[in-house]
């Protein structure tokens, strides 16, 4: 579900989901390995491949039922996946319609290296994926991060990360917040071993737990052309491809659950989501109070088993928008009483909202949130700052010594 600032390039639905994602590349004793946590919360992945041709590489395609082609590898061993970003203020020079899927096929199909990517990207104007990223990697242990409009390589070292910022954008390593970038980091240059445990281990380190989370997760064995799965944040459960069986023997399209053995989370979940998925898009479209009012009764069912806090976020920035402040109020207090937890953005409203009713300890507890959400990177754009929490706070406490 969600996404308030819709990614329309890469995202074919505005309810999909901003959560984080990370992913590195690894190559070391001649092997490499491209690992990758989808955290997002539609639980409704698939995996499927396209055959190839006499001009076009085959494909084995990640991705999800609303919104595919999240990753991939081809015959060649180039891999690909993409990472939202905070959209920011960069110059498009073309602005025709821009068919993404077509893009992500088109160049799986075509190139082999990362060199060959670079060339392909060269006559597009990738300011047109603004609030995305895409990494690439190849069997060379190449690889290079392409933002709107630079590329980023890593030159000094034996591995390349990514997560869910705007690296261009960072003056020294030193200044970098992300944890989850942090601590893949530490591990890498820390611990020079390598293989599949060891990557799944990073992966773990860096997945989120919550039920919601990281929905799947992969590596990628570019050495051998090998393709390791787990699903739903359960790293104790693997499933194996052999990547050239795939494209030799046979094609496959399915989900990504049907690999697995079914557990009674990953199904509760699933019901959940998508469930309140449909709620969700009720609400949006809502305007009567007693209708607003029981459709959140009905999503309360499900709060405890599906991550709520972008979706509420968005029907609250809306409700704010179409200034229908008491719906927005009502948003915020079903926040508040089924105790969710939220995106930095979301906490900031509620904090805002208990100003307002004068309720300094609510407004106390979530300006705090707001500000630790914000420095662990879990947070949706860049235009809000640390400072304009910081703001807010000191305003709260003044009025409460009052």
């Amino acid at each position: 579900m969600k996404l308030y600032f819709c990614l329309l390039i890469f995202c074919s639905l505005i309810n999909q989901s901003l959560l984080a994602c990370s992913g590195f590349r690894v190559m070391r004793n001649g092997h490499v390995y491209v690992s990758f946590n989808e955290d997002w919360s539609d639980p409704n992945t698939k995996i499927w491949s396209e055959k190839g041709t006499d001009s076009t590489y085959a494909i084995v395609w990640l991705g999800y039922e609303s919104m595919p082609r999240q990753s991939a590898i081809n015959e060649m061993g180039l891999v690909f996946d993409v990472f939202t970003v905070p959209e920011r203020e960069v110059e498009l020079i073309d602005d025709e319609d821009f068919d993404g899927e077509k893009f992500k096929t088109d160049l799986m199909s075509t190139c082999a290296t990362v060199l060959e990517v670079i060339q392909f990207i060269r006559s597009y104007d990738m300011a047109q994926i603004n609030g995305a990223q895409l990494m690439f990697a190849d069997r060379t242990g190449s690889s290079v991060i392409v933002e709107a409009d630079t590329m980023i390589f890593q030159l000094d070292k034996d591995y390349q990360i990514v997560t869910n910022f705007n690296q261009s954008q960072i003056a020294t390593q030193a200044s970098i917040e992300c944890k989850r970038y942090l601590t893949a980091d530490s591990i890498l240059n820390k611990d020079q071993r390598i293989g599949m445990e060891y990557c799944k281990n990073i992966l773990q380190e860096i997945s989120f737990k919550e039920c919601s989370g990281t929905q799947y997760s992969v590596i990628y064995d570019l050495t051998e052309m090998k393709i390791h799965l787990f699903l739903f944040h359960n790293f104790n459960e693997i499933h194996s491809l052999d990547v050239n069986q795939i494209f030799k023997e046979r094609e496959i399209d399915q989900s990504l659950s049907s690999l697995f053995i079914q557990n009674s989370n990953y199904l509760a979940y699933k019901e959940a989501y998508n469930n309140g998925g449909n709620i969700i898009k009720e609400l949006l479209e809502c305007n009567d109070e007693l209708v607003f009012d029981k459709l959140l009764k009905d999503l309360g069912v499900y709060s405890e088993l599906c991550m709520l806090d972008e979706d509420l976020y968005l029907v609250a920035k809306v409700k704010l928008d179409e200034k229908q402040h008491l719906l927005h109020d009502l948003v915020v207090q079903f926040y508040y009483d089924h105790d969710i937890r939220g995106f930095a953005e979301m906490d900031l409203l509620a904090a805002q909202y208990y100003l307002r009713k004068d309720n300094f300890d609510k407004a106390s507890y979530f300006i705090k949130s707001a500000i630790n959400n914000r420095e662990i990177g879990w947070y949706i754009s860049e235009e809000i700052t640390l400072s304009d929490y910081l703001k807010l706070q000191k305003k709260i406490e003044k009025r409460k010594s009052k």
